[in-house]
């Protein structure tokens, strides 16, 4: 019996996956509990079966990734799913038949578990810090030139220009705050978290002595959500565009909900009657993929938000 306590969703996914290549490579699925001597063809075959992009796939919208091959750490993954739960079994067989009966799992022994994990591969660590994970200069203009699109209405249409060049009339998301969150990581080289998740009230006047070395230039200082070291600095000095997009978010929270005492600067639009609650993670992450995908900028994008 799988419980949530014990078997993380994606343990579940990968016994999912197992499940569907004994169903559809087996006359009986019991087969894969019998002779150890067939175990490591067998783990194998579900090796390679399991590196087929197709035959990962849970929902019609899936189909777009057909085309991307499936990374050797994810082939392990359901390897490992199978070869743990073959090892757990033999393991605990008083357990099993108490809570099986008599079942073929009796069958089960270390050398299923063993053949299995043999076949998980070994992966060569290599630094994922190259030129490869940041946004060029050519991704860089795209974005700003795209991002009105987030905050345009749905129904309305504006001509943006993808990464290959074509230029397409795209709908608007209607999502001015998602807009405005890639505008300030853009500007600031914040993570996603640290803009996110910031207090409303975020922008108080620079040290005198900042104003004094911005010879005239208009100096504020912005506190962001710095929450992944206890000793770094929680805020920055900004120019007057990073303070300008971010009074446009405050004056636009209070327009929409002129009821709310906000505590963060960018909300989540229901369930909110508070306003305690700040703008989702997964909204962000969705909003970015889509957009992203729109502009034909999806890995750059993706991994400018994990990097910035």
């Amino acid at each position: 019996m799988l419980r949530w306590t014990t078997v993380s969703q994606e343990r579940l996914k990968c016994l999912r996956r197992f499940d569907n290549w004994l169903t559809g490579c087996f006359a009986d699925a019991s087969d894969v509990l019998g002779d150890p001597a067939e175990a490591a063809g067998q783990a194998a075959a579900f090796r390679r079966w399991t590196a087929d992009p197709c035959n990962r796939m849970t929902r019609e919208a899936d189909r777009r990734h057909f085309a991307k091959p499936v990374h050797p750490r994810l082939v392990n993954d359901d390897l490992r799913a199978v070869a743990e739960l073959f090892a757990f079994v033999a393991a605990n067989r008083v357990q099993a038949r108490a809570m099986l009966g008599i079942s073929p799992w009796e069958q089960v022994t270390e050398t299923h578990a063993a053949s299995w994990f043999r076949q998980v591969s070994r992966i060569p660590h290599t630094s994922t810090l190259n030129d490869r994970h940041y946004v060029d200069d050519h991704a860089l203009a795209q974005i700003p030139a795209a991002l009105p699109l987030l905050g345009l209405a749905r129904g309305q249409q504006m001509p943006i220009t993808r990464g290959d060049g074509t230029q397409i009339l795209a709908d608007g998301f209607d999502d001015p705050q998602a807009m405005r969150m890639i505008l300030l990581q853009v500007l600031t080289g914040r993570r996603s978290s640290e803009i996110r998740t910031c207090e409303f009230d975020c922008l108080s006047p620079a040290p005198e002595r900042a104003v004094q070395a911005a010879e005239g230039e208009e100096v504020i200082r912005f506190r962001y959500a710095q929450s992944k070291i206890d000793v770094a600095p929680d805020n920055i000095l900004v120019d007057r565009e990073v303070a300008a997009v971010i009074e446009e978010q405050q004056a636009w929270v209070r327009e929409s909900s002129p009821e709310l005492q906000p505590r963060f600067l960018f909300v989540q639009r229901t369930g909110n009657r508070r306003g305690d609650k700040p703008y989702p993670s997964g909204t962000y992450q969705w909003m970015l993929r889509e957009f992203s995908n729109l502009a034909e900028l999806a890995h750059d994008l993706q991994v400018a938000d994990q990097h910035a």
